[in-house]
């Protein structure tokens, strides 16, 4: 299908993109705020996993991408160097990863890998700090509950290189979770054509 006529899917798959951003990270985040780090990127995995399956074009995640940036910026107030960045950033690196490897397994694995080790390092980049960032911190106090560990023994090194592995944990996972979720829309995609 040439590319002209898939800008109306594009446009929809970004406004969706863009309406999860708004409407459902707030809510994960608000339930869940320790693990919000971690599931806001595996579902950011899956919508530019889903976008490039329906749309194989070059240049495609970063237009999605550019939407639902603009529909964050415009709609939740946030500063340019947020989710506005972080979406952005996103998109570009998910595209160089799939327009280099195409559509596999390697590389959806290394989208999502990608994808999660933004977010663990967006604070950095953002706001030039990582140990004190709420993502960290919020992580730091799950592990002392979890594992009922005493603060003080817990190193910044020991405690950072956690929350990185666990980042790359979820992203090989929502890699993987495309994989299931591909063949079912390749399965619907061959009901409904018929």
């Amino acid at each position: 299908m040439k590319y002209e006529k898939q800008i109306p899917l594009i446009l929809l798959i970004g406004i969706i993109w863009g309406l999860i951003e708004i409407l459902l990270f707030p809510i994960i985040k608000s339930i869940q705020p320790a693990l919000f780090g971690f599931i806001m990127p595996f579902i950011t995995v899956l919508i530019i996993l889903i976008g490039r399956h329906y749309i194989p074009h070059y240049g495609s995640i970063i237009l999605m991408g550019i939407i639902a940036a603009v529909m964050k910026y415009l709609l939740s107030g946030m500063v340019l160097h947020g989710a506005f960045m972080a979406i952005l950033l996103e998109a570009l690196l998910a595209e160089i990863i799939l327009s280099i490897l195409n559509m596999n397994l390697v590389s959806y694995i290394l989208v999502g890998i990608s994808t999660e080790l933004y977010s663990a390092i967006h604070p950095l980049i953002s706001k030039g700090l990582f140990c004190q960032s709420a993502h960290y911190l919020k992580f730091k106090k799950l592990l002392i509950n979890l594992f009922d560990f005493n603060a003080s023994a817990m190193s910044r090194e020991v405690i950072s290189s956690i929350l990185i592995v666990s980042h790359i944990v979820f992203g090989v996972l929502a890699g993987l979770m495309f994989i299931w979720i591909q063949r079912y829309l390749v399965n619907f995609s061959k009901e409904n054509i018929k």
